[in-house]
């Protein structure tokens, strides 16, 4: 069964490629039920897009939920890399 998180934002949690931007982005839902886009900019960072936002209130889950996604992305930069180097 999914969370309440899941049914209103399906892109929670999950990697999205911008092809325009060459970065990867996702949304993380806040313990209020708040959106939250967070772009994925590589060597262990993420850039957390609170500008339509007052604030932002996250618990351990969403920090543990951000630390996954942080090794996913650099994992896919590093993927990314070294097919770009091998050509």
């Amino acid at each position: 069964m999914k969370n309440i998180e899941d049914l209103l934002f399906p892109n929670n949690r999950k990697l999205i490629l911008n092809k325009e931007e060459g970065c990867l982005e996702t949304c993380i839902v806040d313990i209020e039920i708040d959106p939250i886009n967070c772009t994925l900019i590589g060597d262990g960072c993420i850039k957390i897009n609170t500008e339509d936002l007052t604030y932002i209130m996250l618990d351990f889950n969403n920090l543990y939920d951000m630390l996954d996604l942080i090794d996913e992305a650099d994992s896919y930069y590093e993927k990314e890399h070294n097919n770009t180097k091998n050509k």
